[in-house]
């Protein structure tokens, strides 16, 4: 818009440059217009702040967030949650070298992986076929807030016993669309023990999963699962006081909603 403001008219433009200049000028005002009306609702988080390495380049996307700041990763078409720990690794590996070869921390090769990890705080993979997602992989995200693992074909999640909490950050975990029956034998409460939002809506549980460690839980969407009448008033014996909505509703089951009044 404002490049062609520049040219007052074609008579005027043909006076001052050669025809061969001017139109070259003209196609490149005409690409700005264009550029202009396709970019008139971008948002500034269009470009990502952290550069995507080589295992994530191919299958994520980035942008960085408005609210909150930080960094939202995007990913389809991904067979394995191992693609996240190998950033650590890759990390890992690029620092070894760097201290062998003598070299300070901020010559290490592993500096923008550390970026990336301390920057993301929103993850969210769908349309993919990872079966058993292991959510240790995503636990040396720094900051993270909210991780969403949608219609990826997941029958098991694990979560290795560790010592103290392994999301500290998250407040929102998004398991809807998949095949989950069970949640891990280790503490799932213990290893995000600041999370607010639970979505296991549209998997294969047939028991409401014990959430009664969730000291922190506000809401629980357990709708369209296997879970039977006698189960779903079950689950309502040991809720965390925390609780604020519980979704049991469903085709496949009783029509049942939860919602504490203050």
């Amino acid at each position: 818009m404002f490049a062609a403001a520049m040219l007052t008219s074609p008579e005027e433009a043909g006076k001052k440059l050669p025809r061969s200049i001017r139109v070259v000028a003209l196609a490149h005002v005409a690409c700005l217009v264009a550029c202009a009306v396709a970019c008139a609702n971008c948002e500034p988080s269009a470009i990502c702040k952290v550069a995507l390495p080589d295992p994530l380049a191919s299958s994520c996307s980035c942008n960085n967030l408005v609210e909150g700041g930080g960094v939202k990763l995007s990913c389809k078409g991904l067979s394995s949650t191992s693609v996240f720990s190998s950033l650590e690794q890759e990390e890992l590996s690029h620092n070894n070298i760097a201290d062998d070869e003598g070299g300070s921390s901020g010559d290490r090769g592993g500096s923008g992986n550390h970026k990336m990890r301390r920057d993301v705080a929103q993850i969210v993979i769908e349309d993919s076929d990872l079966r058993n997602a292991i959510l240790d992989d995503f636990g040396h995200f720094e900051n993270l807030k909210s991780l969403t693992l949608t219609d990826c074909r997941v029958h098991t999640l694990l979560l290795s016993s560790i010592e103290g909490p392994l999301f500290r950050t998250l407040l929102r975990l998004d398991l809807s669309h998949n095949a989950l029956s069970s949640l891990p034998n280790t503490s799932l409460a213990h290893s995000a023990p600041a999370l607010r939002a639970f979505n296991l809506s549209h998997n294969d549980f047939a028991v409401p999963p014990d959430i009664s460690e969730f000291y922190h839980l506000e809401v629980l969407d357990l709708s369209y699962n296997r879970i039977s009448e006698d189960a779903a008033q079950e689950a309502f014996e040991g809720l965390p006081r925390s609780l604020r909505y519980l979704n049991l509703s469903g085709k496949r089951n009783v029509c049942l909603h939860y919602n504490k009044s203050f």
